[in-house]
């Protein structure tokens, strides 16, 4: 993975459902966005950029975003100076291994490897 993105302190925004943001709230993200998919897809989208803009003018440096809203991320460009990372909700536990969901983002991200036991 070739990145170019520069180090820096800051902080961690979560984009996602009211569970999802609530959740990584408690974690200490210092902004939090709702976003709900029962928007028309044009609403959606302008809601999007609005969010993205105002993350770009503030002092985040991890941006969260639950994986359900993955494709509508896909039609928009994210801010190059902020490491974006998709992360699953809770309901979706049953559907796939999220231990190894998490290590693989850590392994992509962060170019370490970790093993549990």
């Amino acid at each position: 993975m070739n990145t170019s993105l520069k180090v820096r302190k800051g902080g961690i925004a979560v984009i996602g459902d009211e569970f999802f943001t609530l959740s990584l709230r408690l974690g200490g993200a210092i902004k939090h966005y709702v976003l709900s998919k029962n928007l028309r897809r044009d609403e959606l989208r302008k809601r999007v950029e609005l969010i993205l803009s105002d993350v770009s003018k503030s002092a985040i440096t991890l941006l969260v975003i639950q994986e359900s809203l993955r494709e509508v991320f896909r039609e928009v460009e994210l801010p190059k100076d902020v490491l974006t990372i998709f992360i699953p909700s809770v309901g979706v536990r049953a559907k796939f291994d999220v231990t190894e969901h998490y290590l693989s983002l850590i392994r992509k991200y962060l170019g370490i490897s970790i093993e549990l036991r």
